[in-house]
């Protein structure tokens, strides 16, 4: 009889463990794809909202060519994976100062001060397509999305924000041998 229940137990023991683990494995799993589902439908909506406010900024002649130089430029480093894998890494790693005098970032930052005066719509509109693309970017691919929000407090500073921009834009521009330089009319 012990010999019986043995048999029969100890089976029916090992089968339950087992299915009990495949059960919370594939949870686990389905877990993890409704987040990156997730992910790329904000990744989307941000995409989606890039584009609108590049077309509005584009087309406005009260925006600088810099900055309409770097929103398409931008746009190009939005589809390299490396170039997302980069910013993350440069954020990661050495942050982005806030205080740079002097430097690009913050001619571009004045230029957008000066145009937020004028055209605040406009302004609103390159600082929409700013956030929106770094967002896109991070989201898109799955080794950046997971650093997301370690990295998403570079959208809270105008100065660091464009600074990444910058910074991943000249990595893309680099690596890809880009053909943005020319499209902006003078």
């Amino acid at each position: 009889m012990m010999n019986l229940e043995a048999n029969v137990i100890l089976p029916a023991v090992t089968v339950l463990a087992v299915t009990g683990f495949v059960v919370g494995c594939l949870r686990m799993r389905a877990k993890m794809h409704r987040e990156r589902a997730e992910d790329l439908r904000i990744a989307h909506r941000a995409l989606d909202t890039f584009y609108r406010s590049v077309d509005k900024v584009v087309g406005d002649p009260a925006v600088s060519d810099d900055l309409k130089l770097l929103l398409l430029s931008m746009g190009e480093a939005l589809q390299d994976r490396a170039a997302a894998r980069y910013v993350v890494h440069e954020i990661l790693m050495n942050g982005f100062p806030t205080r740079r005098n002097g430097s690009d970032s913050d001619s571009i930052a004045e230029g957008a001060r000066a145009l937020a005066k004028s055209r605040p719509d406009m302004a609103e509109e390159i600082v929409k397509a700013f956030k929106s693309g770094m967002i896109a970017m991070i989201l898109r691919w799955p080794e950046t999305a997971t650093k997301f929000k370690e990295t998403s407090a570079v959208l809270a500073d105008e100065r660091a924000e464009i600074a990444a921009v910058k910074k991943v834009t000249r990595f893309a521009m680099e690596h890809n041998n880009s053909h943005i330089n020319g499209a902006v009319a003078a």
